[in-house]
């Protein structure tokens, strides 16, 4: 679960580049959720994101990527959602498909690849 860290009342990302954007009440994580999912994807572990919504998306904490994310509203109901329990059966079988491609790969450490 992810939840704000830090607020920017205003500021500016990539401040004096082509790709200047203002920032207005922008939330960003901690970093620790980067680091933390990293570690758990090249483990293989299944992940399943609950962000708070309105949270600067980046990174890990994208859509589009082999995961799960739910954006929801920081509060415990979000625990009891249809949206979540429905997520489960997909993520079973996301886990069952890792789990079968993991026992193709060799066991040495020197053929692993690193998908990026």
């Amino acid at each position: 679960m992810l939840w704000k860290e830090a607020i920017f009342p205003t500021g500016i990302e990539k401040r004096g580049g082509t790709n200047e954007v203002a920032l207005i009440d922008t939330k960003y994580p901690t970093p620790w959720n980067q680091i933390e999912a990293a570690m758990a994807y090249t483990k293989g572990h299944p992940l399943m994101l609950i962000i708070e919504k309105g949270l600067k998306s980046e990174g890990l904490l994208e859509k589009g990527n082999d995961w799960y994310v739910l954006w929801a509203n920081p509060d415990i109901s979000v625990l009891t959602t249809l949206e979540l329990m429905a997520s489960f059966p997909v993520g079973r079988k996301r886990l069952k498909t890792t789990i079968n491609a993991r026992m193709l790969l060799p066991k040495k450490p020197a053929y692993l690849i690193l998908q990026i």
